[in-house]
């Protein structure tokens, strides 16, 4: 073999190993880019799994969230609805025992219309009621009312009505029959203070008949709940009615 032929072989076999290391080349660089490729996939496909994952929880929490809100809202909603049932129950409670107490004062306030016990009863004169009371709440010293009894009509009566006088000049309306008589006296103490206490005064004259005597003094003990007083003060002779006797009467 000349030494151009040699050169020729070795030339050629050297461009086949060129080109079978390029092929080789190229095979492997498909191979890497196929593997690439896949790799590629697989990520996005993981990374597609893994954002549905994230939706997929988003949008439990978001219903658990939104359970717990409503859940929460129907608990206050309760709450609320509890708390103003139980205050209505409340106000209602209150009222009724509002209008029970009002019922009650109206019922202590209201003037009595009749003055009876177990063995008596008396009505009371058209429009006494009201003047008593009156006379309790708006009276002042010098006012008084004789009462008597009018057997014969079964009846309390007001016989005097009088303001601005002594409690001498009450004395002089006295006779001699028995007579109830309310008298505001006027106290003036040492330190400036004015009372007005109401005196109820049980006027019995001595040698009157025993029914009369009677019949004037069954009532005495429902009067003085009926005057909102604490005790009547006996007086048998009108004479001795002065302000001495009514303010020794009265513990002063």
């Amino acid at each position: 073999m000349t030494l151009w032929e040699r050169e020729a072989l070795e030339g050629a076999e050297a461009e086949a190993a060129r080109v079978a290391r390029v092929a080789e080349l190229d095979k492997q660089r498909a191979e890497q880019e196929a593997e690439a490729q896949e790799r590629l996939k697989a990520y996005k496909k993981a990374e597609e799994e893994r954002e549905e994952r994230l939706r997929l929880e988003r949008l439990a929490d978001l219903e658990e969230k939104s359970q717990r809100e409503a859940e929460f809202e129907r608990a206050g909603k309760q709450a609320l609805e509890d708390a103003n049932r139980a205050m209505q129950e409340e106000q209602d409670a209150l009222n009724k025992e509002r209008e029970r107490q009002e019922a009650l004062r109206l019922a202590r306030e209201k003037p009595p219309e009749i003055i009876k016990t177990e063995d008596f009863a008396y009505n009371l004169q058209d429009g006494m009621g009201a003047k008593v009371k009156k006379f309790r709440q708006r009276g002042t010293g010098g006012d008084a009312l004789i009462i008597k009894i009018e057997h014969d009509l079964n009846e309390l009566q007001i016989e005097h009505e009088m303001t601005g006088i002594s409690v001498e000049d009450v004395a002089e309306h006295l006779d001699v029959e028995p007579r109830y008589v309310l008298y505001i006296h006027k106290v003036a103490h040492r330190d400036g203070r004015v009372q007005y206490p109401i005196c109820f005064i049980v006027y019995m004259p001595e040698n009157i008949p025993v029914t009369l005597k009677v019949m004037y003094t069954r009532p005495i003990v429902v009067l003085c709940d009926t005057f909102k007083v604490n005790k009547h003060f006996p007086l048998e002779d009108g004479d001795d009615l002065d302000d001495e006797w009514v303010m020794r009467h009265l513990g002063m």
